[in-house]
């Protein structure tokens, strides 16, 4: 699933289960469930688990420093 979340701001959400909760183009609140977590075929020897990267301005970027987590 991608975001768009304005501004030049985009994240990434891989590892998700094929069935999600939202649908190209649809507008997503904070606090919406967009899909769950389900194994990633090529790491299967992990449990499963969430892959989130974002994009500022169009390079990859620090999520924990853009949610004001890290200084």
């Amino acid at each position: 699933v991608v975001i768009d979340h304005g501004n030049n701001l985009i994240a990434y959400y891989s590892g998700l289960a094929k069935e999600v909760s939202v649908k190209k183009g649809q507008a997503v609140e904070s606090g919406k469930i967009i899909g769950v977590v389900d194994i990633v075929p090529s790491e299967c020897s992990d449990d499963p688990h969430l892959h989130f990267a974002m994009k500022k301005n169009g390079k990859w970027a620090s999520p924990l420093e853009i949610m004001g987590m890290l200084k």
